[in-house]
C-alpha cells in the first residue's frame, strides 16, 4: 500500500513538473507531492525494520515532536543528549 501511495504521489509530482502549476494552491500541491512522496517512500523501504521498534518509542516520539514544535529552543539541548546516548550506549562484548 505504501508503495502504491508513493508511486501515485511521485506521478503527481512529475505531472506538475511537465505541466507547471499556475496558482499558489497547485504549487503547494506540487511541493507536497514531492515531500510526502519522499516520506512515504522512506517508510515503505523501512517498513520491516519499523515493525521491530519497541512500543514505548511510538508513544515517546510524538510527544517529543510536539514539545519541539512548541519550544524549538529545546532542540539545542536534545541534539547533544541524543549524540551522547548514541555514543555511550552499551555494546555487546566481542568473543575472541
Amino acid at each position: 500500500m505504501l508503495g502504491a501511495v508513493t508511486l501515485a504521489l511521485f506521478a503527481g509530482a512529475v505531472f506538475f513538473w511537465f505541466h507547471p502549476p499556475s496558482g499558489a494552491d497547485t504549487e503547494q500541491l506540487h511541493a507536497a507531492c514531492w515531500r510526502i512522496g519522499a516520506l512515504t517512500g522512506a517508510l515503505w523501504l523501512a517498513y520491516d525494520h519499523l515493525q521491530r521498534v519497541p512500543w514505548w518509542i511510538w508513544a515517546f516520539v510524538p510527544v517529543v515532536l510536539i514539545v519541539l514544535a512548541r519550544r524549538p529552543v529545546l532542540l539545542l539541548a536534545i541534539i547533544p543528549m541524543l549524540l551522547a546516548i548514541a555514543v555511550l550506549k552499551p555494546r555487546k562484548a566481542r568473543r575472541r
